[in-house]
């Protein structure tokens, strides 16, 4: 496997672009605000309630809306202005952190009206998330890329360490009301520095996707790649795992072992401090160890954390244990992320990503919800078992599924569409292309396997149906047949065509024996005329 994750710059070599460098700052700055009020959440539904499942829905309140909405948002933000749509939803969390912040000193605050609020913050994260994500490649040049994303999960656990610890103290000191208010503040940061961000987000020629059409080709892109799917299963069965620990830590913290949220800052702030650490470290990591061999290590070690939160009720042990948490986390989550970067194209890129991140809210709200009722129906040790006994199924399925190579960009065209700006441009019916190869006989078992990579490229890249056949006729001749939508799907599929050297066209094209290149025909469909009924023709 190529060793893409080499760095050829320092760690910080992107902070010397200043744009990057003042969304990286606000970043952390929002994400100290928005750990203060994850903890502030808990910590304030935990007096409340004694229900673990009520505690639990926090962070299925938090994380549920995410699941069912990002991959719309990363539709849109494929379509749409991302800076708009980025300041849409600062706009919309700040909103909701002021009516928190509001309800909490008021004193007006119920289990109800907090999980609902908690929701709709959970709204604005599912639109933020996908677009800024999105965004990274505009702002920063490929080769800082890979550092640039590190920093970002770097920054991300520097917050969660810093942000708990302080809301753990203003908590204890003027109660949960605080936390929302610095919430709300960090909100106004990052809406600053967005409106002064002058995007260069590449547009087609072409008219835009339509909104339900780009989220059937995100899923279809998705469902074609086993690779990108690869992904989402371990970091879906890695994060399903670990959100037991996270649903149950107040209750642990506060009626096990009877501390207070100084502590549960403290827990918190410990894995952070775990990941941070590690973040410094990983490029060198990468340089060491394959993405799937650190995936897998990173899966283990949060398996044998489940058993020590288990089973531990000593305090240091504790944080020692959380602090290998967070080396896990950001091991995964910042791998997996690079890796699914690096394997998108620019066209798919915020859906891509976006399917990633409802992966992650999805199983982080799934096991709020689950892990909740097991332990309402036994016990929180028995819940804990269990999302042990499923981690360990999953990473044991893990073991045969690979990862995606990172794209290897060529100047070789294989499409030769110059003909194409000669057929109308506005035709909304069906096109049918077929591709004709002539193939030795030696080649054929080669062939026949490339042609299946080839399927799965053209559907993912938008076709709706695809076909191989051979000629009966006229020796080694076969035909590839597959349809597009409307004749501007058409040009669309052509734009997306990658020129990676890892496409398996090129190597299909090698194997064509003549010197030039397989013939390619098109195809508009037409409808049979409509048969006219008697009536008319007495009429007629």
């Amino acid at each position: 496997m190529l060793n893409f994750f080499s760095m050829a710059q320092s760690i910080t070599s992107p902070l010397k672009i200043s744009i990057f460098r003042n969304i990286w700052i606000a970043n952390i700055v929002s994400n100290i605000g928005t750990w203060m009020h994850e903890v502030g959440a808990g910590w304030l539904m935990a007096t409340m309630s004694s229900d673990p499942l009520l505690v639990s829905l926090v962070q299925t309140a938090l994380f549920l809306p995410s699941f069912f909405l990002i991959l719309p948002a990363g539709a849109l933000a494929d379509l749409v202005d991302r800076r708009k749509l980025l300041i849409f939803a600062i706009a919309w969390m700040l909103i909701i952190a002021c009516f928190c912040a509001f309800f909490a000193f008021t004193a007006l605050v119920t289990p109800r009206t907090l999980l609902t609020l908690t929701f709709c913050l959970g709204i604005g994260s599912a639109i933020y998330l996908p677009v800024m994500a999105s965004i990274m490649p505009d702002i920063v040049p490929k080769e800082y890329l890979v550092n640039a994303l590190t920093l970002n999960s770097i920054s991300a656990n520097i917050t969660r360490t810093v942000g708990p610890v302080i809301a753990g103290y203003l908590i204890a000191l003027s109660g949960p009301w605080v936390v929302f208010s610095a919430n709300a503040i960090s909100f106004l940061i990052i809406l600053f520095v967005i409106f002064s961000y002058k995007h260069k987000q590449p547009r087609s020629s072409l008219p835009s996707e339509r909104f339900f059409g780009a989220i059937r080709n995100g899923f279809a892109y998705v469902k074609q790649t086993p690779e990108i799917k690869s992904i989402l299963f371990i970091a879906g069965s890695f994060f399903l795992s670990l959100s037991s620990i996270f649903s149950f830590m107040p209750l642990i913290i506060r009626q096990e072992m009877g501390l207070g949220p100084e502590s549960y800052g403290l827990v918190v702030t410990s894995m952070g401090l775990g990941a941070v650490i590690t973040g410094i470290f990983l490029p060198r990591i990468r340089e060491r160890y394959e993405p799937r061999s650190i995936a897998s290590i990173s899966f283990l070690i949060g398996l044998l954390c489940i058993i020590s939160v288990n089973y531990t009720r000593i305090f240091p042990l504790l944080l020692a244990s959380m602090a290998l948490v967070g080396i896990a986390w950001i091991s995964m989550i910042s791998t997996m992320q690079v890796v699914l970067q690096l394997a998108l194209t620019s066209w798919i890129r915020a859906r891509g990503l976006s399917m990633f991140y409802a992966t992650f809210m999805g199983s982080m709200a799934l096991g709020g919800i689950g892990w909740g009722l097991i332990a309402n129906n036994s016990s929180i040790t028995t819940a804990l078992n269990i999302a042990l006994v499923f981690g360990i199924f999953s990473l044991f399925i893990f073991r045969k599924r690979t990862l995606p190579q990172p794209l290897n960009s060529s100047d070789t065209d294989i499409q030769d569409a110059d003909h194409l700006s000669l057929l109308p441009h506005s035709s909304s019916e069906q096109v049918m292309i077929n591709v004709e190869y002539m193939i030795k006989e030696e080649d054929v078992t080669q062939f026949e396997k490339l042609m299946r990579d080839v399927r799965r490229l053209r559907l993912r890249n938008g076709s709706i149906a695809w076909g191989l056949y051979k000629d009966l006729e006229v020796e080694h001749r076969y035909v590839e047949h597959f349809i597009d939508e409307s004749w501007v799907e058409h040009l669309r599929r052509h734009q997306r065509q990658s020129v990676d050297r890892n496409d398996p066209l090129i190597k299909v094209y090698e194997l064509h024996m003549k010197d030039e290149k397989p013939r390619v025909s098109h195809y508009l469909s037409r409808s049979a005329p409509r048969r006219i009924k008697k009536w008319r023709e007495l009429i007629d």
